[in-house]
């Protein structure tokens, strides 16, 4: 059943988004030595993810095209880096970034669960040297590291990470619902709402 699931959840994550492809690597370290397992759930993934394939086949592969453009297409550099790195100490929020970074260099735990954290931040890092990076590319690397955290010893500073990101969560969140007259241009306001929609207030 193992190699099923591990399928079925790898298929599920592409087909909600591209980098659902960067499990591969986590994929081949847990089947490294099970050829035909990691084949099973190779195939399965395939087989789930296979509208967006097809759809892409279909029209010259514009959504790959796009999405290369988006993250490697140019005007990234330093200040775009920069972005990148803020964008995820927001997302993260303070606490779990450092708990993160601890876990990272000094907890003992599953090495999987590491490089499923690091690949995402490592990958989507490059790519804002590249592109104007956004601070979503990396939302997958803090679910790992929740995971992680949660296997290790340290409950009180975790319940204060979760404390902390419940609170910028819900503030960012009224901020996009009920954008201030002030932040009506920023990108996640547009994103959200869309600009026909700003221009009726």
């Amino acid at each position: 059943k193992q190699p099923l699931l591990t399928g079925v959840l790898w298929g599920l994550a592409m087909l909600s988004k591209y980098n659902g492809i960067l499990l591969g690597l986590p994929v081949v370290m847990v089947f490294f030595r099970r050829p035909l397992h990691l084949a099973a759930a190779t195939l399965l993934a395939l087989v789930i993810t296979s509208p967006t394939l097809i759809w892409n086949a279909a029209h010259h592969w514009e959504g790959f095209q796009f999405q290369l453009g988006h993250g490697l297409g140019g005007g990234g550099g330093v200040s775009t880096f920069l972005e990148f790195l803020g964008g995820q100490l927001g997302m993260g929020g303070p606490i779990l970034v450092l708990l993160t970074l601890w876990w990272l260099m000094r907890e003992r735990s599953v090495l999987l669960l590491k490089v499923a954290a690091l690949l995402p931040l490592l990958f989507f890092g490059f790519a804002s040297w590249k592109a104007r990076g956004e601070a979503n590319w990396g939302a997958a690397a803090w679910l790992s590291a929740s995971v992680g955290l949660g296997l290790s010893g340290l409950g009180k500073w975790r319940r204060a990470a979760l404390a902390l990101n419940i609170a910028v969560v819900s503030a960012g969140t009224a901020l996009l619902v009920f954008p201030p007259r002030q932040i009506w241009g920023a990108p996640g306001i547009q994103k959200l709402h869309g600009w026909s929609y700003l221009n009726r207030l």
